[in-house]
């Protein structure tokens, strides 16, 4: 069942070349191609907000990981309403994608994050969700709005842990003030 699938998702992908047989051999090989964008597009985002956006999008298209690049792309059918989230990464529209071939995918943990790869593994790009042949792509305004979503949260929390860091904790030296009143108060009783 899994080898149907990698087929086919091998198929859909490869359609988008300019030589789908090339491509299908060089897959064959090993090697990564240049899958031009323009059918579909890519959101293109940081691993660490692309892993936890992957958790509220669940598998509704293909999602390509590269290690080496730390970053994690989700596969968009193209839009009319491209909008620009800043901070977020980027929408590519058109150019090219280097892609393994869709049976190569990028082992999970149990909580959807990626196994640390070893060796050559940290080279070459995985699918998280791989092409399955279905052509179906995610939505643009979803995952940017999931990701823009995610990476506001990130921001506040931010903000609110650098405040808190910046309060004297618990139990420290008490504020000048503070200390002066109640050196006043005691002197002023004896």
């Amino acid at each position: 069942m899994a080898t149907e699938v990698a087929a086919a998702g091998s198929t859909w992908l490869a359609h988008w070349t300019p030589n789908p047989a090339a491509c299908q051999a060089a897959w064959d090989e090993g090697r990564l191609v240049s899958i031009p964008l323009g059918g579909f597009w890519v959101v293109r985002t940081s691993a660490s907000l692309g892993f936890r956006a992957r958790g509220f999008l669940q598998d509704h298209g293909p999602v390509l990981h590269s290690v080496a690049g730390g970053t994690v792309e989700f596969f968009v059918a193209p839009s009319a309403d491209l909008a620009r989230v800043p901070g977020i990464g980027e929408v590519l529209t058109d150019g090219y994608l280097l892609c393994p071939s869709p049976g190569v995918v990028v082992p999970l943990t149990p909580e959807g994050l990626p196994v640390r790869p070893v060796g050559d593994e940290t080279r070459t790009p995985r699918w998280v969700a791989a092409p399955d042949g279905s052509g179906r792509l995610l939505n643009l305004g979803d995952v940017l709005g999931v990701i823009g979503w995610d990476y506001e949260r990130l921001l506040v929390e931010s903000e609110r842990e650098e405040r808190e860091r910046s309060l004297p904790a618990h139990g420290s030296a008490r504020p000048q003030a503070a200390v002066a009143f109640l050196t006043a108060s005691r002197t002023a009783r004896a």
